[in-house]
C-alpha cells in the first residue's frame, strides 16, 4: 500500500477559533438561558407561594418569602451568567 502522506497539524491558534461560537451565538445562548432562568424563578416563587397557601400562612408571610426566595435565585442567576 502506498504511504498516505498526513495532513498537516493544526495551528494551536486556529483550533481554538473554531472551537469558540460566534460572539452573536454566545450572546443568543445566554439570552436564552436567562429567559430560562427567570421564567424558573417565577416558577418556584410560585409553587412557594401556593405551598404556604395551602398551609393557611398570612399573606404578608408569603409575601416575603416569595419576594426572598425570588431575589436570592435571581442573584444567582445574575451572578452565573456574568461569569
Amino acid at each position: 500500500m502506498p504511504d498516505v502522506p498526513e495532513p498537516p497539524p493544526i495551528a494551536a491558534k486556529d483550533r481554538t477559533k473554531r472551537a469558540e461560537p460566534s460572539p452573536r451565538v454566545r450572546k443568543a445562548r445566554l439570552g436564552t438561558l436567562q429567559t430560562l432562568g427567570w421564567i424558573g424563578i417565577f416558577g418556584v416563587g410560585a409553587a412557594v407561594g401556593a405551598i404556604l397557601g395551602s398551609f393557611d400562612v398570612r399573606g404578608w408571610i408569603i409575601g416575603i418569602a416569595v419576594s426572598g426566595a425570588t431575589v436570592l435565585l435571581g442573584f444567582a442567576l445574575h451572578r452565573s451568567t456574568r461569569l
